[in-house]
């Protein structure tokens, strides 16, 4: 019986790899383009836009480049924390470094909170 396990499992690892292989040489190749597209869109509310484009041009004051610059292979997350408003700049995958995150009074828009040192 234990040997009909290991088949099974054997079978369902080796599909997994199949699927992930196809992943990679089929849909990555073909839709890729899109797929990055879609995911390289800023989705947040509009009355957060002020919070957001103030993260970006703090990030690029600190990288001492353009504002226009610092958003290639990132995208932004908004979150609303007691009475903040929270912005990350993450890393598209794979990329690699810190993410900057800067929160903001959601009244006065003074920075709360920062942590942009993981470059």
């Amino acid at each position: 019986m234990s040997g009909r396990l290991v088949i099974s499992i054997t079978t369902v690892v080796v599909t997994a790899l199949m699927v992930a292989a196809a992943y990679e040489l089929w849909v990555i190749p073909r839709y890729g383009g899109e797929l990055k597209q879609l995911r390289m869109k800023e989705i947040y509310d509009r009355s957060d836009r002020t919070f957001v484009e103030k993260a970006k041009i703090r990030y690029a004051k600190k990288l001492g480049e353009p504002a226009s610059d610092i958003m290639e292979g990132r995208y932004t997350t908004v979150m609303h924390i007691k009475g903040d408003v929270c912005v990350s700049l993450n890393l598209e995958p794979p990329g690699v470094g810190g993410v900057p995150t800067y929160c903001f009074d959601s009244k006065s828009s003074a920075v709360t909170w920062s942590d942009d040192n993981g470059e």
